[in-house]
């Protein structure tokens, strides 16, 4: 299993959402690449980071905006479903 996080981004993204990733990804059990896309149109760089996904062979895609914030399992939790 392959994951790319990705970050669609205005061109910020929140210390809590940094930490939030840090955190989710020491904890998990899979292979996973990180990759953000700036723009001001987000839905274009949703599609960019899809594409990327695709390219690098990626088995599932979570996208995570850039002012979000959650609990370490939340990626674990969200696979296991």
């Amino acid at each position: 299993m392959k994951i790319l996080i990705a970050i669609p981004t205005t061109g910020t993204v929140k210390t809590k959402t940094f930490f939030s990733i840090v955190r989710a990804i020491k904890k998990t059990s899979f292979d996973w690449v990180i990759a953000t896309k700036e723009g001001c149109i987000l839905h274009w760089n949703r599609e960019d980071l899809a594409k990327q996904a695709l390219q690098l062979d990626c088995t599932h895609l979570l996208f995570i905006d850039s002012d979000m914030f959650f609990e370490e399992d939340a990626i674990e939790r969200l696979l296991k479903r």
